[in-house]
């Protein structure tokens, strides 16, 4: 997968994801349907509203599956305080070498806090 940059100085600077030459803006709609059903099961729309900054109207179309929702929701979500949770949803069932190793570190994290107080301290010093 390639990135190309669009856009001009009177315009924001946006970032196209291309695979295969072929542009993709939008998240299929039955994507961003069943992430938001997974991660929200109850009010879903009110959470992609608070986290990727849409309409309520909106985000009920989203959850519904009456739209797609544009690249933009998707990068919204993640760099939202639930981001990681969207990305273990996006994840599911695949396993490259960068996504192993952040797995295992937070393991490792979670460990440590839990083995001793002055351990915790210390990590989250280094934070």
């Amino acid at each position: 997968m390639d990135a190309r940059v669009t856009g001009n100085e009177n315009r924001a600077t946006e970032v196209v994801a291309t695979s295969g030459g072929v542009a993709c803006q939008n998240w299929p709609k039955t994507r961003i349907c069943e992430l938001i059903r997974d991660l929200w099961p109850v009010k879903g729309w009110t959470a992609i509203t608070q986290y990727a900054g849409v309409p309520d109207r909106t985000a009920r179309n989203y959850q519904s599956g009456h739209s797609d929702a544009p690249m933009s929701v998707l990068c919204n979500l993640l760099r939202g305080d639930e981001g990681y949770r969207v990305l273990t949803f996006i994840m599911c069932g695949h396993q490259p070498t960068w996504w192993i190793v952040i797995q295992h570190e937070r393991a490792v994290y979670a460990r440590l806090k839990e083995l001793s107080p002055t351990l915790r301290g210390i990590i989250d010093d280094c934070r």
